[in-house]
């Protein structure tokens, strides 16, 4: 029986082009895995970056609402607490600039406060649940509309919209002001 020669071991170094060409594969699979964390990565963060401006808005409407009816009735008295709160407001029922978030095309700005002065509203009006309808000036019914001066007791609504690359977002807080 003849013996083959055998291979010179040069000859066996190295890859085989089939060999090269799964590994690159694998290799480019694995990078566009990491690519695509990556790219879910930051618009995420984007995401979580906007909530939390639009929350901190929103704290910043609520405590700025609050501050400004306490000081409203130390500073004129509980008599026309509620025209006077009103009046005090810095921009009631207008919209506000919210550094970091975009407007939704539809809207002039991101932040808005709305005091509600009418008893008769409901919840599905507000878009928000309440309570309502609701006394809201003591009479002992809730079918007042405009209870702005002898008010105690004001529904406040702070929506805060922005749009995202994936689309438009709202955050809405709803809570009662009072004078004390």
């Amino acid at each position: 029986m003849r013996r083959l020669p055998r291979p010179h071991p040069s000859a066996r170094a190295g890859f085989t082009l089939v060999e090269l060409a799964v590994g690159v594969a694998i290799l480019t699979i694995g990078t566009l895995a990491m690519l695509t964390t990556v790219v879910a990565s930051q618009k995420l963060e984007t995401s979580n970056r906007e909530r939390l401006l639009a929350r901190m808005a929103a704290q910043s409407a609520v405590r700025d609402v609050q501050i400004t009816a306490r000081a409203v009735a130390a500073e004129q008295g509980l008599e026309d607490w509620g025209t006077n709160f009103q009046a005090a407001l810095a921009a009631p029922n207008d919209w506000l600039p919210v550094d970091g978030l975009q407007p939704w095309e539809s809207l002039q700005d991101v932040c808005q406060v709305v005091v509600v002065n009418d008893e008769t509203a409901t919840d599905d009006d507000l878009g928000f649940d309440l309570g309502m309808p609701r006394d809201l000036n003591g009479d002992g019914d809730s079918d007042d509309v405009a209870v702005t001066s002898d008010a105690r007791l004001f529904p406040v609504l702070v929506r805060i919209c922005w749009e995202t690359p994936a689309g438009q977002r709202e955050l809405v807080h709803g809570f009662y002001v009072t004078p004390l």
